[in-house]
């Protein structure tokens, strides 16, 4: 049919939103300080946060549409609430302002007294020629009356190299769909298990280091190549054991062949920034 999206996703696109649900609800602070740092800077310490799906009436239950809606209630220490809306788009020919609008609307409708804040999550990895739509506007004799905008946040728009050194597991696991120079695929991926590894618990490294590899493409030798430098070649030495099996210094020399950032290197082992950099300039000279 003349007109109609042919576009098949590339391998490695972020595509498929039940992935993206299970990051958001595995780690939904992580998710919220990412993509709406202002909510703690103006209210204070999150309480808790309420997933609305289960409380979504009828009508909202039979749309297949709403499939891609992640819908949350935070509540902050101080008091006041807010509802988070995150959208996500794996295409962005799929996307619709209105169908958006009429999500944030019927959530207004439910929820009259808590603002809330749409957010749109694009994770193709196209180039845009051109910007999807942003807002609605409606003015009539000098007056408006209708308005409606919503936060875009594109993963490729960012850069890998920019989010090393942050805190937040969920940067890390979607690190392979940002922007990065290609023959810098594997060295991401290699950031992003050894921060991953750091900042969360076992089970969810294990759950997320497969999400790593499908949307950084790693190979079945290049996954060998990741596990030995997480395990340190050694069966069940993780990287905090095996700096005081094998010698700090000897770690660090690997870790920075594998092409890891002084600065991180730093904070994985414990080794001041001063002492990695004098270990660098050292391999420099050999």
């Amino acid at each position: 049919m003349a007109g109609k999206n042919t576009r098949k996703p590339e391998e490695g696109d972020f595509t498929h939103d039940s992935a993206f649900k299970d990051l958001v609800q595995d780690f939904p602070e992580d998710t919220l300080r990412w993509l709406t740092p202002e909510a703690e800077a103006t209210y204070g310490p999150i309480q808790e946060i309420i997933f609305l799906r289960e409380e979504m009436n009828h009508q909202w239950l039979n749309d297949k549409g709403r499939e891609l809606d992640i819908p949350m209630l935070i509540r902050f220490k101080s008091g006041p609430a807010i509802i988070s809306l995150i959208e996500h788009k794996g295409d962005k020919p799929t996307f619709s302002i209105y169908k958006v609008a009429h999500y944030m609307l019927d959530l207004a409708e439910a929820y009259p007294a808590i603002p809330i804040v749409p957010i749109l999550v694009f994770a193709d990895s196209a180039k845009w020629r051109k910007d999807v739509q942003r807002e609605i506007k409606v003015e009539v004799f000098g007056k408006i009356w209708l308005y409606f905008k919503y936060h875009k946040v594109k993963l490729k728009d960012m850069k890998a190299s920019e989010i090393l050194g942050s805190d937040n597991p969920v940067l890390h696991i979607l690190s392979p769909l940002m922007d990065y120079p290609k023959a810098d695929r594997f060295k991401v991926a290699a950031d992003a298990y050894l921060n991953l590894k750091i900042q969360t618990d076992e089970a969810r490294f294990r759950k997320y280091m497969d999400f790593i590899d499908k949307y950084a493409k790693i190979k079945r030798e290049e996954k060998v190549e990741l596990l030995d430098l997480l395990n340190h070649r050694e069966e069940g030495i993780m990287l905090r054991e095996a700096l005081l099996e094998e010698g700090r210094e000897e770690v660090v020399c690997n870790l920075l062949q594998f092409g890891m950032e002084p600065d991180f290197v730093a904070k994985a082992t414990g080794i001041s920034l001063e002492m990695v950099v004098r270990i660098q300039n050292r391999q420099k000279k050999q």
